[in-house]
């Protein structure tokens, strides 16, 4: 819809995603169900009349509570009070820590790729991993990718090699 939208306002314009907004993407999904989880827990606890089972839910909470920079930042940028959280985290949620380690893979993926073949190599192993986890981000790369591809512009083509070689150039328009 935004597409068709600046296409019809400036016809020349070209639609970028870069790792920005990928990475935007990826912390959206990865926190709506970090709350998910938390609102589940919080209601398991609410109904649950067995005190044993109380507590079980309480020690995940515990974990689930102030997690969000922990899941969120980039793991390197993590203090050591962020770090202990995502270890627990980690520990209360096995699908929080396959989803913050995908992030954590694509981050990876933008950072430290060098060439633009490996770097689409890498990002398609990604997005086969993250269909069940972060299925709305991957669609939307995919749908992306899908619309470089298409338009076979010599513009769309270097931005398509920008994006693939994950490197930090500016292009300026």
């Amino acid at each position: 819809m935004l597409k068709n939208l600046v296409s019809e306002i400036i016809p020349n314009a070209q639609v970028v995603a870069d790792r920005f907004h990928v990475m935007t993407q990826v912390n959206k999904e990865l926190d709506k169900t970090r709350k998910r989880e938390k609102r589940k827990i919080e209601d398991s606890i609410k109904k649950e009349k067995s005190q044993p089972n109380k507590d079980k839910y309480e020690k995940i909470l515990d974990g689930l509570r102030k997690s969000k920079y922990a899941l969120l930042k980039n793991e390197f940028d993590l203090n050591e009070e962020q770090i202990k959280k995502l270890a627990q985290v980690k520990e209360v949620s096995p699908t929080l820590k396959i989803m913050h380690d995908l992030k954590e893979k694509i981050r990876i993926i933008f950072d430290e790729t060098d060439d633009w073949l490996s770097g689409l190599f890498e990002l398609g192993l990604w997005l086969s991993k993250a269909k069940k986890d972060f299925p709305v981000s991957q669609k939307t790369i995919i749908r992306w990718i899908d619309d470089w591809t298409l338009d076979k512009s010599f513009f769309s083509l270097i931005i398509l090699f920008v994006l693939c070689s994950f490197s930090k150039l500016i292009v300026k328009f």
